[in-house]
């Protein structure tokens, strides 16, 4: 998969997912991921261990916490990633630049080292 297509499925399984705001509780000793509405109250969004007796399961309250951070982890990510991608293509501008300009190099280093450089990725935004 590529990094446009993980970008892509990221978005598009936060879009169909409910809304962020996701916790892991019980009722004890089950573990459920919960979220809260508008009024103040708890709506169940998927249980992981029904439990009605003893202690909560270790496992299950790791997968618990692990699904409800990644509600906003997975959207997070893909903006860093989205954003990460969008530098690396000004760079690699940039560095096209150089390659078919070899005659300015020496130019450049007389100059200010920068300055080409930060016209270059300027006129890329």
């Amino acid at each position: 998969m590529t990094n446009k297509e993980l970008i892509a499925k990221a978005r598009e399984i936060d879009s169909q997912a409910t809304p962020g705001g996701w916790i892991r509780s019980g009722p004890y000793p089950g573990v459920s991921i919960l979220k809260y509405n508008d009024e103040g109250e708890y709506e169940p969004i998927a249980v992981l261990d029904q439990r009605i007796k003893g202690e909560p399961s270790k496992q299950a309250e790791l997968d618990g916490d692990f699904i409800a951070e990644s509600r906003q982890l997975v959207p997070a990510l893909a903006d860093a990633l989205e954003q990460a991608l969008s530098g690396i293509e000004k760079l690699e501008v940039a560095l096209k630049f150089y390659a078919f300009h070899p005659p300015e190099w020496g130019q450049i280093m007389d100059q200010d080292r920068g300055s080409v450089a930060r016209k270059v990725l300027k006129e890329q935004e």
